[in-house]
């Protein structure tokens, strides 16, 4: 909504897909949720698979396009974000195989 200046929930269409500036400005938003104060209880070490690193809007840029967009469609699904998130636990060749 906040991209394409919708500010009424009933024009908003649901989706699963973000454009690369939208998946930067989300990983901005997760990063600035993360260094407040009041939401310190999520910077538990428990919790660090789901932080994402803060790093410049062109080296985030390059790596959604790089290694989170597997389908190269210029899109970031949902599915795509977390199988690059939890990747050291969520390998996508072993999701792949065992769902077969």
């Amino acid at each position: 909504m906040h991209a394409r200046g919708i500010n009424y929930v009933h024009k908003y269409k649901e989706g699963n897909m973000l454009e690369f500036d939208i998946g930067l400005y989300f990983y901005e938003q997760l990063c600035k949720f993360l260094e407040d104060e009041k939401n310190s209880d999520w910077k538990d070490e428990k919790f660090a698979p789901s932080q994402p690193k803060l790093v410049t809007a062109i080296v985030r840029k390059k790596e959604l396009r790089d290694k989170v967009d597997v389908n190269f469609d210029g899109h970031v699904s949902m599915l795509e974000y977390l199988l690059y998130q939890y990747r050291s636990v969520a390998n996508p060749a072993d999701f792949v195989t065992r769902s077969m």
